[in-house]
C-alpha cells in the first residue's frame, strides 16, 4: 500500500489515526503524535503484517540523518506505550528477531468522509427517512440507559445460573427448580427491556419517560405510546402463564409414556451401561472399590456375544449425579442400567445391583451379593451372569463355571491395591497419575506375584512410560510385566490389550493392527481399540483409514478425553492445526486439571502463531506438574519472539527431564545455535540429538518425519551428502507431512539453496502451516525482504 494513501486515516486495532491532524484516539480520547511516531507508523501500516528492518525505517522517515537509530527506538517506545503493548506480549507492534519490526494488530484503511452531525446537538432535526427514524431510536435507547440495563440483567443472570447449577444438586433442590429459574430467566428478559424503556429513576421516583424531541427538548409521549408499556407487560405476564402452565402439565406425565415415545429397539438387540457403583461404606475412602468393580464388570459383560455395552468413559461421566436412569440411558444409548452401591466392612463386602429398564425406569431385576474381601473379584462373574440371564442373553453356563474353577486364587490384600492401579490408569496420561498406577500395582504383584491382572497393568504403565521418555529400558520393563501377565492367564482381555500396547510402543505396526482388529471384534464399542488402531494405520501410511478410526474413538465414547487427544495429535501431523486446536481444547474441558491437556493446546497454539496464549497454555500445564513438554513449547515461543536466551533457558529445563527424547535434545541445539557465541555447544547437542535419533529410527523406519529431521541435523553439523539422502528420502515417502516439508525446508535455508527452500516452504503453506509462524522463523530471516518469499507467504 503508497504510505502517501495513509495520510487520510487508518485504524490499528481500536485506535484511529489521523496523520494530518497529528493525532490518535481511542474511546473518546485524544492524543497527539509526533512527526517522527507519525512517519513511523504509516511506514509499518504500509507494510502490514511484514518485518521491516531498522535501515528502511530510518531511511523513509530520518534519511542520512545522524542518531536515527535512537530516534526510531524512542517513537516506537512511545508508540508501544501509547498503544498499552506488554514487552512480552505485544498486541500492535512486535520486534522480530533484533533488527526488525512489525505491525501485527488488526489495520483498515480509511476513506476520507465526510463529519456526521451530532444527533443530540441544538438544532439537529433527524430527516424523517427510514435511515432517520433509525437513527433517532438508537439515540434514544442509549439516552434512555436500555443496552446498560439489559447487558446488566444478562450478566447478573448469567451469574445466577452458574451458581444454581453448582449448588442445587449438593442441597438435593429438584431438578426441575433448575428448568423453571431458567425460564423465569428467559421471560424477564423482555419485562426489563419494556421497563428500561418506559420508566426513569427521578429524585421524586419512578416516573414514566417523558421522550425527548429532535432538538433535545423533553416532551410528553402521545398516549397511544404511553400505554404499549403495559400491554407489553400484559402479553409477557400471560405468555409467562402459559409456559408455566404447560411445563407444569409436563411433569405430571406418566413414566410410562417414556416407553412408547423411545424408538424401538431392533429385534433382539440387547444393550446396557454400567454405572459407577456407589460408596456405602461407614467412613467413605472406598470409592476405588466401586470404580474398579463397574470397569471389570463393563469388560466382563463386553465379551458376551449380542450384548452392547456402553464406553465405561461414557457411564463414568455420570458418577456422583442424581439423575434419572431414562436421561442416562437416552444419553448412552442404552435399553438397559446397572447401577448399585458396595459397603465395605472389615473383611465383608456386601454388593447390591439393580437392572433398569430406561425405557420404563422399572426394575427388571436386583440382587445382593455378600463376599468375603479375599473374594471380592470373584463377583464380577456371579454378577454378569445374573445379568444375561435377566437379559435372556444364553450362555454356556458350564464353560462359564469351569473356566472359573481353574482361576488362580487371589491374595485378599492384592485386590485393594489393584483396583486403585486401575482408577489411576482411568485419568490422563500425567506422569504423577502414571507413578500412582506404578506403585499400586507393584504393590499388588508384590502381595501376590501371581496376579494376572496386575503384572497388565505394570506392562501398560511401562510402555507409557517408554513413549514419553524413550528410554529403552522402560521397553523391557513393559516387555516382562506383559510376557510374566500371558504366562499367567492368557485369555485375559487385560493382557491382550497390553500386549497390543506394547507392539504400538516397540514400533510393530503390523503386529499392533492385528491385535487390535481382534479386540474390536470382542468388543467394538472400545474407544481404546479404536485410537491403538487408528495409530497402527497412520504407522503403516494408511492415513484415510487411520483418521477414521480415530474418529470413531470420538463416536463411540464422545465424552474420553484420549479420543479427541489421539484425533488431534494425528490432525496436527498432517497441518489441519485449526481442527487439531479444536480438539485439544474440547480435551481441555473434559479434564481441565490434566497438565498434558494444556500443553498439548500450547504445541498447537504455537503451530497458529499465538505466542501468548500458547506461552499462557503451557506455563498452566507447569503449575499442574512441571514437564519436559511444557517447558519445551514455552523454549519453543521464546524462540519464535526472538527471546533466545529465554529460549535456552526452558530447553535446558526439558533437556534434564527429557534426556533420551531427540526431539526435546534437537530443540535445544536450535535455541543454542541462533546465540552469538554458542554454536560450538549447538553442533555438540547436535551429535547428541543424532545418536538418538538413530536409534530411534532402527525402532521405527517408517518414520517419516524423523528421517527428515535426520537430514536436517546432518546438515547442521556439516555432513551435506548424508543429510541429502535423508531428505530425499522422507520427501519422497511423505511429502504430504507438515514435518517433513518443514526440515526440507530450513535444511535449504541453510545450505543457501534459495529455490528448493522456497518450494518447500510453498508446500508448507498449502498444507496449512501458519504463514506467522514463517515470518517469525529465525531459520528464514535470509529471506525475509525477498519477494517470491513475501509472495508465498501472502497466498497462505
Amino acid at each position: 500500500m503508497e504510505a502517501a494513501s495513509l495520510k487520510d486515516g487508518f485504524r490499528v486495532g481500536d485506535w484511529l489515526v489521523e496523520p494530518r491532524d497529528s493525532r490518535a484516539s481511542k474511546n473518546d480520547q485524544t492524543f497527539s503524535l509526533t512527526d517522527d511516531q507519525i512517519e513511523v507508523l504509516i511506514v509499518l501500516a504500509s507494510r502490514h503484517g511484514e518485518a521491516v528492518d531498522h535501515r528502511t525505517l530510518r531511511n523513509a522517515v530520518w534519511p542520512g540523518c545522524h542518531g536515527s537509530e535512537e530516534k526510531l527506538r524512542q517513537a516506537v517506545g512511545a508508540l508501544r506505550e501509547l498503544f498499552g503493548d506488554k514487552p512480552r506480549h505485544p498486541h500492535y507492534i512486535a520486534s522480530v528477531g533484533n533488527d526488525a519490526y512489525a505491525l501485527i494488530a488488526h489495520f483498515e484503511h480509511l476513506a476520507p468522509v465526510a463529519q456526521a452531525p451530532d444527533p443530540l446537538a441544538s438544532g439537529y432535526t433527524a430527516q424523517v427517512t427510514l435511515g432517520g427514524r433509525v437513527e433517532h431510536l438508537l439515540v434514544e435507547l442509549r439516552r434512555r440507559h436500555v443496552f446498560k440495563v439489559t447487558v446488566s440483567y444478562l450478566v447478573g443472570m448469567w451469574i445466577t445460573l452458574q451458581v444454581a447449577e453448582v449448588t442445587f444438586e449438593p442441597l438435593r433442590f429438584p431438578e426441575w427448580w433448575m428448568t423453571a429459574l431458567t425460564i423465569l430467566a428467559v421471560i424477564g428478559l423482555p419485562i426489563v427491556v419494556v421497563l428500561a424503556w418506559t420508566y426513569e429513576i427521578t429524585p421524586e421516583g419512578v416516573v414514566l419517560d417523558a421522550g425527548v424531541d429532535g432538538t433535545g427538548v423533553m416532551r410528553r409521549l402521545p398516549r397511544p405510546r404511553q400505554s404499549i408499556a403495559p400491554a407489553i407487560v400484559a402479553g409477557v405476564t400471560l405468555m409467562a402463564a402459559v409456559t408455566g402452565f404447560a411445563w407444569w402439565r409436563s411433569l405430571d406425565v406418566p413414566a410410562t409414556t417414556g416407553a412408547t415415545a423411545a424408538p424401538p429397539l431392533e429385534p433382539g438387540a440387547r444393550s446396557i451401561a454400567v454405572l459407577p457403583l456407589v460408596d456405602m461404606s461407614s467412613g467413605g475412602g472406598n470409592a476405588y472399590l466401586g470404580d474398579g468393580l463397574s470397569e471389570e464388570l463393563s469388560t466382563k459383560l463386553a465379551q458376551i456375544p449380542g450384548l452392547r455395552v456402553a464406553a465405561r468413559t461414557s457411564a463414568f461421566e455420570f458418577k456422583d449425579k442424581n439423575l434419572d436412569v431414562r436421561k442416562i440411558g437416552q444419553s448412552l444409548g442404552v435399553r438397559h442400567v446397572l447401577e448399585g452401591s458396595v459397603r465395605r466392612n472389615g473383611d465383608k463386602v456386601r454388593v447390591t445391583v439393580q437392572l433398569i429398564d430406561t425405557a420404563t425406569g422399572y426394575h427388571v431385576w436386583a440382587g445382593n451379593f455378600d463376599r468375603a474381601w479375599r473374594d471380592v473379584l470373584a463377583l464380577q462373574d456371579d454378577i454378569a451372569v445374573s445379568v444375561t440371564d435377566a437379559l435372556q442373553v444364553v450362555l454356556k453356563d458350564d464353560d462359564a463355571r469351569r473356566g472359573a474353577t481353574q482361576e488362580h486364587k487371589l491374595e485378599a490384600r492384592a485386590i485393594e491395591p489393584y483396583l486403585k492401579g486401575l482408577a489411576a490408569l482411568r485419568q490422563p496420561h500425567d506422569q504423577s497419575k502414571q507413578g500412582e498406577a506404578q506403585r499400586a500395582f507393584e504393590q499388588a504383584v508384590a502381595i501376590d506375584p501371581e496376579f494376572a491382572g496386575a503384572y497388565a497393568g505394570l506392562c501398560r504403565v511401562h510402555a507409557r512410560e517408554f513413549d514419553r521418555t524413550r528410554d529403552r529400558s522402560n521397553l523391557k520393563l513393559a516387555e516382562d510385566a506383559c510376557h510374566k501377565s500371558l504366562a499367567l492367564n492368557s485369555s485375559l482381555v487385560d493382557t491382550e490389550k497390553a500386549l497390543a500396547g506394547l507392539s504400538l510402543s516397540d514400533g510393530d505396526y503390523v503386529a499392533a493392527e492385528a491385535a487390535y482388529r481382534k479386540l474390536l471384534q470382542v468388543n467394538s464399542l472400545d474407544a481404546d481399540s479404536y485410537i491403538g488402531l487408528g495409530t497402527s494405520l497412520a504407522g503403516l501410511g494408511r492415513g484415510v483409514e487411520a483418521e477414521t478410526s480415530f474418529r470413531q474413538a470420538v463416536a463411540v465414547d464422545p465424552s474420553y478425553s484420549q479420543a479427541y487427544s489421539s484425533l488431534a495429535y494425528y490432525l496436527f501431523e498432517r497441518g489441519k492445526i485449526d481442527e487439531a486446536t479444536s480438539m485439544l481444547r474440547k480435551v481441555t474441558e473434559l479434564v481441565p486439571a490434566s497438565a498434558i491437556a494444556w500443553n498439548s493446546l500450547g504445541g498447537a497454539l504455537l503451530m497458529n502463531g499465538d505466542f501468548s496464549k500458547a506461552l499462557d497454555a503451557s506455563s498452566r500445564s507447569l503449575l499442574l506438574e512441571p514437564s519436559k513438554s511444557a517447558y519445551s513449547n514455552i523454549a519453543t515461543a521464546y524462540y519464535y519472539l526472538g527471546r533466545f536466551p529465554e529460549a535456552v533457558a526452558n530447553a535446558e529445563r526439558a533437556a534434564a527431564i527429557g534426556e533420551h527424547d531427540y526431539v526435546i535434545q534437537g530443540n535445544l541445539a536450535d535455541a543454542l545455535w541462533q546465540v552469538p557465541g554458542r554454536r560450538i555447544d549447538a553442533v555438540a547437542v547436535y551429535h547428541d540429538t543424532i545418536d538418538l535419533a538413530e536409534r530411534e529410527l532402527e525402532a521405527t523406519p517408517g518414520n517419516a518425519a524423523l528421517r527428515a529431521q535426520l537430514g536436517y541435523l546432518y546438515g547442521r553439523v556439516g555432513q551435506d551428502e548424508k543429510s541429502r539422502q535423508y531428505l530425499e528420502t522422507a520427501a519422497a515417502a511423505a511429502p504430504g507431512i507438515v514435518y517433513v516439508q518443514y526440515f526440507v525446508a530450513v535444511a535449504a535455508a541453510d545450505r543457501g539453496d534459495r529455490e528448493s527452500a522456497l518450494r518447500a516452504i510453498a508446500a508448507l503453506v498449502e498444507l496449512g502451516y501458519s504463514p506467522l509462524l514463517l515470518r517469525s522463523a529465525p531459520e528464514f530471516r535470509s529471506l525475509l525482504q525477498d519477494p517470491e518469499y513475501k509472495k508465498v507467504i501472502e497466498s497462505g
